[in-house]
């Protein structure tokens, strides 16, 4: 039987893992979404644990200003990152036991959704998420963004026109992995590169982060033929079939491949569909500072 105090800390237990994927869409970086919420933990066990009402929006509000405070200090970081920057990713079983597996919006970290939150300013971020998802209303997002009500319903106005403008996106199943690597397989070794080229779109991207820490494209590469040709390119060079460790395992809600290879560097390999069913985008993690997780 739990005492008041392990009633209390089962508030915060029940919206944990919410919490924590406010964080990390905010963020995008799982370590720091945990620590955030400890944080947030933390300033409500010093103020005495006061009774909540709502605690869901109780503690969205101090996470969301938390996260506000990190963008500030790690503007700078950002801006000096080398290459393209992707979200850290996440393994399947992150804070899932703690949110019902019906509550789509707060199971959501797919890097499709990512990619577009990345696009908006952080009040924009912050206002959408809260109103949108958290309900929280305009009048207290003010007091959070330090903004009007009416210049954060604007913020959160405009983040979602964003998101609603983006292209749909759909998070691929085992078998849409399965094709591909066998379709990869065939290009690598026969040369028939039409397989391969059939189950990507023409506009399809190639998102590459290797942080300046490894070796990686320092720009995103466009368009069926070159990202195919890029993709054959990595094979070749790392020989990816025959002397590299591939296994797969689901990262960000979606199946993907973990891959180690001949030099010892480990990547994440995700990739999303179109509404058509060809794959849309690959997102390809090698900085090393953001795979101590699949280490």
């Amino acid at each position: 039987m739990l005492d008041d105090r392990g009633v209390e800390d089962q508030v915060f237990l029940n919206v944990r893992g919410k919490l924590i994927r406010l964080a990390y869409r905010m963020l995008g970086s799982g370590a720091d979404a945990e620590d955030v919420v400890q944080e947030a933990w933390i300033r409500w066990s010093s103020a005495g644990r006061p009774d909540l009402e709502a605690p869901l929006a109780y503690f969205s509000k101090i996470v969301t200003r938390i996260c506000l405070d990190h963008f500030r200090k790690a503007s700078t970081k950002r801006e000096q990152y080398v290459g393209v920057w992707l979200p850290e990713p996440i393994a399947a079983d992150w804070s899932l036991r703690e949110i019902e597996k019906n509550d789509y919006e707060a199971l959501d970290i797919s890097y499709a959704l990512m990619m577009v939150l990345e696009r908006l300013s952080p009040l924009e971020r912050a206002a959408y998420l809260l109103h949108d998802l958290f309900e929280v209303p305009f009048s207290e997002i003010g007091q959070i963004l330090e903004r009007t009500p009416a210049t954060c319903r604007k913020l959160a106005t405009r983040a979602r026109r964003n998101i609603e403008m983006s292209d749909k996106r759909h998070d691929p199943v085992q078998s849409d992995l399965d094709k591909l690597l066998n379709a990869f397989r065939m290009a690598h070794q026969t040369g028939d590169l039409s397989p391969l080229k059939d189950l990507l779109s023409e506009e399809v991207i190639y998102y590459n982060d290797g942080g300046g820490k490894v070796s990686a494209a320092l720009n995103p590469i466009y368009g069926n033929d070159k990202v195919v040709r890029f993709m054959l390119g990595l094979a070749n060079k790392f020989n990816l079939f025959t002397k590299s460790e591939m296994r797969v395992k689901h990262v960000n809600g979606s199946p993907a491949l973990i891959i180690r290879d001949q030099g010892d560097n480990l990547q994440t390999f995700v990739f999303d569909l179109d509404e058509k069913g060809q794959i849309a985008a690959f997102y390809s993690v090698r900085n090393p500072d953001k795979l101590t997780a699949f280490a």
